[in-house]
This record gives structure tokens, sequence and C-alpha cells, in this order.
């Protein structure tokens, strides 16, 4: 069983931009070639932990990503606005990996993106996360360890019983709590905000009070209580974005307008129980 976990970094990955056909044909030639060349990689002994194909599907995006040392990494996405290929080479810095795009600028891929994807076992199956967000909800005590929903699984593990314990890198060990965060609403409110189509939208924010307690982390994930009764509770999910100062923290929800907001009191938690 595997127990490796490595950070990594894509630079500059763009899925499923649109450009024009040409282009989008040269793409895929190279990436091809380097998906080629990476499975026949592959094939040979002795490679590290991070390498193999991976796979993550959302429901809207089907993405592939193929990683060996020495052939790099080959990225492809469908999605509902087209399809997207990458490709570039793999650099091993410390417990990082950097992809570099080797897709010439003529072909015009975008450069100005960044993604962050860690590598980490649950169990037998191995799995790249998408940055410090996915891996506070992985590692949130409100999700059991559970693997994200976007996160690429390596295709030969997609079926092996994902229970057991998370292991991701020391560094990012500080979303692994033992004890929930509990805190309770000091204010509910909507606002506004403009998406990124420019287009205004309408979203949750509460504010709780967590005491002396000083865990939180951007990222992570609370159950915020919309009703309480003597036979449970209703939650509403609200995400911590950014950090909080002091013993007041900042979450937000997409919460339907026929939803009521939390009320002043509430009990909110990085744990269901």
């Amino acid at each position: 069983m595997l127990r490796v976990a490595v950070a990594l970094v894509l630079i500059g990955i763009a899925a499923c931009e649109r450009a024009p056909e040409s282009t989008r044909e040269q793409r895929l030639a190279l990436a091809e070639a380097a998906r080629a060349a990476i499975e026949a990689e592959l094939a040979e002994p002795d490679l590290p932990s991070w390498a193999g194909e991976y796979h993550a599907d959302s429901g809207l995006t089907s993405e592939r990503l193929f990683l060996a040392p020495r052939s790099g990494f080959a990225y492809f996405c469908r999605c509902c606005t087209g399809e997207d290929t990458l490709s570039g080479r793999v650099r091993v810095d410390g417990d990082v990996l950097r992809l570099d795009l080797t897709v010439p600028e003529e072909y015009g891929c975008e450069r100005t993106r960044l993604d962050e994807l860690v590598f980490a076992t649950k169990g037998p199956q191995r799995a790249l996360l998408r940055g410090e967000n996915d891996i506070a909800k992985a590692c949130n005590v409100s999700t059991g360890g559970q693997l994200p929903s976007r996160c690429f699984v390596r295709v030969v593990d997609e079926e092996l019983d994902s229970s057991g314990p998370l292991v991701v890198p020391p560094s990012f060990r500080k979303y692994q709590l033992q004890t929930p965060i509990v805190g309770r609403v000091t204010r509910a409110e909507r606002v506004e905000y403009v998406d990124h189509a420019g287009r205004p939208r309408r979203r949750a924010r509460v504010r709780i009070d967590v005491g002396d307690d000083t865990r939180a982390l951007a990222g992570m994930t609370f159950y915020v209580a919309l009703t309480e009764t003597e036979s449970g509770r209703s939650w509403e999910l609200f995400t911590m974005e950014s950090a909080g100062s002091g013993s007041e923290l900042e979450l937000f929800a997409y919460l339907p307008e026929t939803k009521p907001l939390p009320r002043v009191g509430a009990r909110a938690s990085t744990s269901p129980d």
C-alpha cells in the first residue's frame, strides 16, 4: 500500500478554452504524441508512485491526465464548451512536481492560469487533489476524509475500496482535524457578487464565532444549521474562502432564495455530528 504523498503544481492549465480549429489540432497532436510516450514509459518497472493515468469526472467535465518522469504529462479535457489538450515536461522540486507547459505560444494556449494538484492516497487508491481547497475538503472532519468528486483518481484504482486514512504531504496535514471546530452564527445575510462572466449573482454569507479555536483555514467547509428540532438539524454547507481574523470567521454558500438563512445563534461545525 502506498504511503507516499507528493504535491504537484500544473503551470498554465486552462481547460476547455475555445481556440481555432487548427490550434486545437496542433495541440492535440502534441498531446497524443506525449501520451504515447508516457504509456510506453509506464510499462517500465520502478516508477515513482505518482506516475500513471488519472481520470476525473464531475458530470459536466471529463478529464484525463497522464504522468511519467521522463516523458512528461499529457492532459485531455472534454466539457460542455468543447475540448482541450495540453502537454509538457515534469520537473521534480523536492516533494513538488512542476509540470511545465511546452505547447508553443503560437498554438494559442493560455499561460496565465495556475492549477495546483497534490498527490494523496486513501487506502489503495492514488489520487490528485486540486489545490488547497480540495485538500481542505478531503481532510476536513465534515467530509469524513472522502475524496472530492473533482479529484483525479488513478484509473487502475477507480474500483478499489477507498476506506482507510487519507495520506497527504506533511505540509498539508494542518487540515486534518482530530476534533471538529464548532462555533455559533453571529450574522447571516445575502450579498451580491459578480461571477466570472460578469453577471450579477447572490449568495449567502454568515459570520460565526469560534472563540479561541485558531485551527480554521481557508478552504475548510462548515455545516451550518438552518433548522434545529428535537429530531435533528437541517444543514447547509458553507465554505471559508479566506483566512479569518480573531474569533470570527466569514463563510459563504450558494443558498437558494427559497431556503431560509441560518438564524443568529445557530450551530456551525466542521462535522455534521
